[in-house]
């Protein structure tokens, strides 16, 4: 199997523009139609798809946006069965790290011969990336894959479909590579927030807490608010007006923030933050 880099391993270029986006739809009740508005910011979609992996069973579809009628039957044929014949469902058993692919990247070796032995019904057709066509599955399409896995085991695949014709160029693949690392520690931080079910979407404890136990060790009160509201989009301008006070004041908190937490930038404060919920996470 041919695989990209553990994009999950390591702190990608700074990519600040999307991340207070990502952050704000933790513990939304909208989370994926919110989750899915940012990545179609960043890479314009024809449908977008989030599925579950789970040990032992059949995927759930958890969400679905973009999708015809004809799509939907091509999506009950393959939770019904041609799942089982998918290269994320075999990079799933085979333990794929968490990261950005192409359909093609997880193709196993001998895969030609794997379609050739299924008993269930399939359209194979050369022009298909990977040979063949679920029926009711829309044709010709690249598929962009953001691949999650979660502690229980588990794994989140987010599908980025479109037209083959259209596809998705470099930059593309950049630019979601260069979010992955926040999209998923987002994922994992509304997981623990639906209590490991990303069925529940009602009722969830908020993110507040989060934000309050962020660098509690070394801010103030104030400087966690002002924290808060860097982190969620807010402009110095825009704080001052929320906390009412000067714009000058709000810079001088800016930098006393910055210097207890050791960091030099925005972009630092946004990673440490992101790094700060994939510790509690685990931990």
């Amino acid at each position: 199997m041919k695989l990209t880099r553990d994009l999950s391993a390591e702190v990608p270029a700074p990519c600040c523009k999307f991340a207070p986006d990502f952050i704000r739809t933790i513990g939304s009740g909208s989370f994926f139609a919110d989750f899915g508005k940012v990545v179609g910011r960043i890479a314009p979609y024809d449908s977008l798809l989030f599925f579950l992996y789970r040990p032992d069973a059949a995927p759930v579809l958890m969400a679905q946006f973009g999708v015809s009628d004809k799509f939907q039957r091509g999506l009950n044929n393959y939770l019904d069965h041609t799942y089982l014949l998918n290269p994320v469902y075999q990079a799933f058993k085979s333990s794929v790290p968490s990261g950005v692919y192409s359909m093609s990247d997880l193709m196993p070796d001998g895969y030609g011969d794997l379609i050739g032995a299924v008993e269930f019904e399939v359209k194979i057709d050369d022009r298909e990336t990977i040979g063949y066509l679920t029926p009711g599955w829309p044709k010709h399409t690249e598929e962009l894959l953001l691949l999650i896995n979660l502690p229980d085991g588990s794994m989140v695949e987010l599908t980025i479909l479109r037209q083959r014709a259209v596809g998705f160029s470099d930059q593309e693949f950049a630019d979601i590579s260069q979010v992955f690392a926040t999209a998923s520690a987002v994922f994992h931080k509304h997981w623990e927030l639906v209590n490991q079910d990303f069925s529940a979407h009602v009722g969830q404890p908020s993110l507040d807490s989060s934000f309050v136990d962020f660098g509690a060790d070394v801010l103030t009160e104030r400087e966690k608010e002002v924290v808060k509201l860097v982190l969620t989009g807010h402009s110095s301008e825009s704080i001052s007006l929320r906390l009412g006070t000067s714009v000058a004041t709000i810079k001088t908190h800016r930098r006393n923030i910055y210097a207890k937490l050791k960091i030099g930038s925005q972009a630092e404060l946004f990673f440490r933050f992101i790094g700060f919920l994939t510790t509690r996470r685990s931990s």
